[in-house]
């Protein structure tokens, strides 16, 4: 993950739906990354769990063939 995101020049999060419950919260979001000159939108949804203001556990969950694709040009 480290090498993936070491590539990374430009980021943007938008959010177009989140819901809390307790501790855990849920967004549905666009992540607009820029790699190496290469700008990508994957949507995403996000799984946080919050302690104390703090995210001590953080999930994602994206399409990765469209990433891939969008990674690689086709």
């Amino acid at each position: 993950m480290l090498d993936f995101l070491a590539a990374l020049q430009d980021q943007e999060w938008v959010v177009h739906r989140e819901t809390r419950l307790g501790n855990v919260v849920i967004n549905e979001r666009t992540d607009k990354l820029t790699f190496d000159g290469t700008s990508i939108e994957v949507l995403t949804a996000g799984v946080f769990e919050v302690v104390d203001g703090k995210i001590t556990f953080w999930r994602d969950y994206c399409d990765m063939q469209a990433l891939k694709e969008q990674m690689s040009g086709t």
